[in-house]
């Protein structure tokens, strides 16, 4: 699916139990957190989350950070626990 968070979001972590994450960033700026680690995101990044690591995403500057998100297996946005 395609996210889009609008400038200044910071949602915070969550954690998929059972499901893998890949996201890949189609524009804007941010960082990610996957467990205890903070990874900058820019256009033409993928970062790879394992189940059952926390992690969440955070949009930097004045544009919003737009992201190709897969799961595997599939998982219904939003059914997953936040942290």
């Amino acid at each position: 699916g395609i996210v889009s968070f609008p400038p200044g979001s910071d949602p915070g972590t969550h954690v998929h139990a059972a499901e893998e994450e890949i996201i890949y960033v189609i524009s804007g700026r941010g960082e990610t957190r996957v467990a205890d680690k903070v990874y900058p995101l820019e256009p033409g990044v993928a970062v790879f989350t394992e189940p059952g690591v926390a992690h969440g995403v955070k949009t930097l500057g004045n544009e919003p950070l737009v992201l190709i998100s897969v799961f595997s297996p599939p998982v219904r946005p939003g059914s997953y626990d936040k942290k």
